[in-house]
């Protein structure tokens, strides 16, 4: 994946754009470390408001980290999981990065566990995950049309997610695992669909009608009305979040 002209994704790094400015205000992280960072698009990103840190990625894909370190010959890469970060020496890191990382993992509970292990007393993680909210409109869909499952390790799963994900996370999920391991939730934020979904269907049917791609810009921020009027309403798509690690 290059880029992010998707819409989705568009949206997706204007939140987190919007969250690591505000982390920017308080102390300047020294060392960051970009869990499942694959190419390492995220940290580019983050290079634009902490560009004195030490950065770090962690990646299961050989490809992914090869790119990686040809975007970013300057930054240290691992090989290995979220579940074991055993590269990484306890408390030295002072922010991780985890972006769409949480439905993915295997073990979600030891996944948390490590990355409260290697986080500096008060140091904090920015996430974003998919939401298993009630009442939005992923919720919506999947409750009537009856394909919200229970996953083996006690969590959701919509019928609607892609076949690679292995759950989706409700606010309290989060909460409740973070505080199991040492993490205190500090905000989480939510993205609605809304927007998003008339965006996405209306550019995609005018890009099929004139077979070109017409006003990209124009769609996007339409789309991004989502976190710019409901993003504190909790039946968001999406969840997006700060917590820390108790001294």
């Amino acid at each position: 994946m290059s880029g992010f002209t998707d819409i989705y994704e568009y949206c997706r790094v204007k939140t987190v754009m919007s969250m690591l400015n505000h982390l920017k205000t308080k102390n300047p992280p020294k060392r960051i470390l970009d869990i499942g960072c694959g190419q390492g698009r995220y940290i580019t990103i983050s290079k634009n408001f902490f560009n004195d840190s030490e950065f770090i990625g962690v990646d299961f894909s050989e490809v992914a980290l090869a790119k990686a370190k040809e975007n970013h010959p300057d930054t240290q890469f691992f090989l290995g999981t979220a579940e074991d970060l055993h590269m990484i020496p306890e408390e030295s890191i002072d922010l991780i990065i985890s972006i769409e990382l949480f439905e993915h993992v295997y073990d979600f509970r030891k996944t948390i566990r490590e990355c409260s292990k290697v986080l500096k007393p008060s140091g904090r993680i920015l996430f974003t995950t998919p939401c298993a909210n009630k009442f939005s409109l992923e919720w919506l869909e999947n409750y009537l049309s009856k394909q919200i499952k229970r996953t083996d390790d006690g969590y959701n799963l919509f019928g609607t997610d892609p076949y690679e994900h292995l759950r989706r996370l409700t606010s309290n999920d989060v909460k409740t695992t973070f505080s199991e391991c040492g993490l205190t939730i500090d905000q989480i934020r939510y993205r609605a669909h809304l927007f998003t979904r008339i965006s996405y269907r209306s550019s995609q049917a005018l890009n099929r009608r004139f077979n070109k791609n017409i006003a990209p810009k124009f769609f996007a921020e339409m789309a991004f009305l989502d976190w710019r009027l409901f993003r504190l309403l909790p039946n968001g798509a999406t969840m997006i979040g700060v917590a820390r690690r108790s001294v």
